[in-house]
């Protein structure tokens, strides 16, 4: 049996034990680390200090909307505002769904496909938010080296016009040559200029730091599909 979901923190919130304990069983066949709650309020306190990867709502609860357990999710939890969440329903209410996946739902599954579909469905989710996440730190990447290979270039320009002026001062007037103003000045422009040097080796090890965890996040997909 491929373990899709092994070490995965998984959130079940629904107020069915035959339900709860029926994905419970499901989830410790894949060695997940599964968080059960029969009370969405519970849940919404805890999920604070858990993190999940998934959450998991039984969109039936009697007394409380699941919409509103989604909004709540997605507007009130900074944790987990962008935690996948798969909401389980009792069949294909085209409607329900419709209106869970508009609130902020990532993606859903009958009740009584839970024990064929419950684990692809998940792995699906965690799998496309690793690949959101990867996508936007490669956005914010080449962003970030745009920003710095556009001012960097003009700085450049910058420093090069005032250690020229600086040149032609002290060829003009040899006696500031020294001059506690000029040498700060001086001073000033170097310490400038190594300041565009970190840079440059900042956005050089976010680059390969970006490569090695695409690479790793990779492989670890390849091994997990094995």
């Amino acid at each position: 049996m491929q373990r899709y979901l092994q070490n995965k923190k998984i959130c079940v919130i629904t107020d069915s034990d035959a339900l709860l304990l029926e994905i419970k069983e499901i989830l410790l066949e894949q060695d997940s680390q599964a968080f059960l709650f029969t009370s969405p309020y519970k849940a919404l306190e805890e999920i604070e200090t858990i993190h999940p990867d998934v959450i998991i709502l039984d969109i039936t609860i009697p007394g409380i909307k699941g919409i509103d357990i989604i909004n709540a999710t997605r507007t009130k939890s900074q944790v987990c505002k962008d935690t996948p969440i798969l909401i389980l329903t009792p069949q294909s209410d085209t409607d329900l769904v419709t209106q869970s996946l508009l609130a902020g739902a990532d993606g859903f599954c009958t009740k009584i496909q839970a024990r064929d579909l419950l684990c692809i469905s998940i792995y699906a989710l965690i799998r496309s938010q690793i690949k959101y996440e990867e996508l936007l730190r490669y956005r914010q990447n080449i962003t970030m080296k745009s920003i710095i290979g556009t001012y960097k270039h003009e700085f450049n320009n910058i420093l090069a016009i005032l250690y020229g002026k600086m040149r032609k001062i002290e060829k003009i007037f040899p006696e500031t040559k020294g001059h506690e103003s000029c040498v700060s000045v001086l001073n000033n422009l170097a310490r400038f200029e190594e300041t565009l040097k970190t840079l440059d080796k900042l956005q050089e090890y976010k680059e390969e730091s970006y490569a090695n965890e695409s690479s790793i996040l990779q492989l670890k997909e390849k091994n997990e599909k094995k």
